[in-house]
Formats: C-alpha cells, structure tokens, sequence
C-alpha cells in the first residue's frame, strides 16, 4: 500500500514530463486520441494484464524515479519502486508481491498484497502483510497495440506504460531476487 501511496504523488506529480509528450495523450478527449491512433478499450480482458508495465520521471527531475508493476500468468504480481537521488545517489528500493484477479465485467482489479520490502541504503525490511485494494482499469491501445494502463482507486490515478517483456526481464538480471517474466 505505501508504495502505491507514493506511485499516486510520483504519477500525479510527474506524469506530464515522463515519457517525453506521451502522457500528454492521457490528458485529452477520446475523440482527439483516436485522431492520433491512441483509444480506450471498452474491454479489458485477463490476458490484456499479463507483463510489465512502468513509469519513470524524465531526466530532469531530481529524482531517477521508476514504477513497475508486472502481472504474471500465475496471478501473482509485482509493484516494484526504485528512487535514486541524482545528486547524491542515495537508493530507495520498495516492493510488494500481490495475488491478484481481475473482474472483467466490472474492469476491477482485486489485489491482496502479501509481502512488502523496503530497502533505503543498505537497511533492509521485509513484511508480511494481508491488504486488500481494488483498482478500476482502463485499457489505451495505439494502433491497436496495448500501449497503457490505468490503475484507479478512492485516492489515487496511475498511469503505466507497457514494458515489453524483453526490457523487463534484462532490467531483472541486476535484480535476482525478482520473478521473470515468461
């Protein structure tokens, strides 16, 4: 939960700089994103979910700062922050692991959040939890390829861009202690 806590102030905070103009796409009406190729899907199925998706702030921010969130065939997930001071290049690593499900009628994603690990310098904590969140999702597709999410909830709005699973899985080398995607 803290970690989407801080996804919701780094997205809202950042999202119109990351990514170059992209996130300038999800500030417009639907008529004008389907003008450029980008469109809302009406459904979102499983299968839609399954991969990595990111964020990261631009380069000019004073924070190297990167979400991801990975959903794996298993149904388990992984919402992964990394935060680096660009000045000092102090580290701050946060991540939990989630079992999730989502309902397909109603775009709901159902999350329960078992574990949780925090890493700042070289101070390590690890959790067990039991949260539970939903999320409503919406689908943007450009060119019919899925191209972002949204996570919504009560208090806050993400926006994610795919990771391809390539990306995802070279990112992970530095990082064994995270599942691949397969």
């Amino acid at each position: 939960m803290k970690l989407i806590k801080m996804g919701l102030l780094i997205a809202l905070s950042a999202m119109l700089t990351a990514c170059g103009g992209i996130a300038a796409y999800m500030d417009t009406s639907d008529e004008k994103l389907k003008g450029q190729g980008v469109t809302l899907s009406e459904t979102v199925k499983t299968k839609d979910l399954y991969g990595a998706w990111m964020f990261s702030t631009d380069d000019k921010d004073p924070d190297d700062i990167m979400l991801i969130f990975a959903f794996y065939t298993d149904h388990t997930g992984l919402a992964y922050g990394l935060d680096v001071n660009r000045k000092t290049k102090a580290e701050h690593m946060s991540a939990e692991y989630f079992t999730w499900k989502l309902d397909e009628t109603n775009k709901e994603l159902h999350s329960v959040i078992f574990k949780q690990v925090d890493r700042k310098g070289d101070k390590r904590t690890e959790k067990t939890v039991n949260e539970r969140d939903t999320h409503k999702v919406g689908l943007y597709r450009l060119d019919n390829q899925k191209f972002a999410i949204t996570l919504d909830n009560k208090s806050q709005r993400m926006i994610f861009f795919r990771m391809p699973n390539e990306t995802y899985n070279d990112f992970i080398k530095l990082r064994p202690d995270l599942p691949k995607l397969k």
